[in-house]
């Protein structure tokens, strides 16, 4: 199957290739839970575009315009989170902080060795932070370009604040 035929066969969806992947394209609601308009979206399925890619993607894509048909369509259901559900993740720093820290030992035994990293590799740049302020990306790019550029120390605090932000469900 190729992408022509596929989308041939497809109503209200389109698959898309965009460099090496594929995407599914429609006019879906918005991401706003409380607005009623209509845009165009881009999914992104993850799929190359050979021909088993292509297989995949038309199936997601049937799928896809099942959901719209029936206008049973939710955000959640393809992986992307709505306004509302981001407003909601909304955390302090300090919740940040203890919120990772709980999952960084759920995933790893607290020895000692293991205490002494926490601390040096993670918390002691967590300590810059204003800990009662909302956590953001601005927040901690600042922290980051606070740092000398091209800098072991500089190096370390990405590491740590990109895991925090990864964590965060930030940008």
């Amino acid at each position: 199957m190729n992408l022509t035929i596929a989308n041939e066969r497809l109503h209200k969806v389109k698959i898309r290739q965009k460099g090496e992947k594929l995407y599914l394209r429609a006019s879906l609601p918005s991401k706003n839970p409380q607005s009623q308009l209509y845009q165009q979206y881009d999914i992104k399925t993850g799929l190359p575009p050979t021909s088993e890619g292509i297989k995949i993607a038309y199936a997601r894509a049937q799928k896809l315009e099942s959901d719209l048909f029936l206008g049973v369509f939710n955000w959640s259901d393809w992986g992307i989170k709505s306004e509302l559900e981001n407003e909601q993740k909304l955390l302090t720093i300090e919740e940040a902080i203890v919120g990772f820290e709980k999952n960084y030992w759920e995933t790893r035994p607290q020895t000692l060795t293991k205490e002494s990293t926490f601390n040096n590799d993670y918390l002691r740049f967590f300590k810059r932070l204003p800990s009662n302020e909302l956590l953001n990306e601005q927040m901690l790019r600042e922290l980051l370009i606070s740092f000398t550029p091209n800098s072991r120390s500089r190096e370390k605090a990405y590491i740590a604040l990109k895991a925090l932000a990864k964590w965060s469900d930030l940008d």
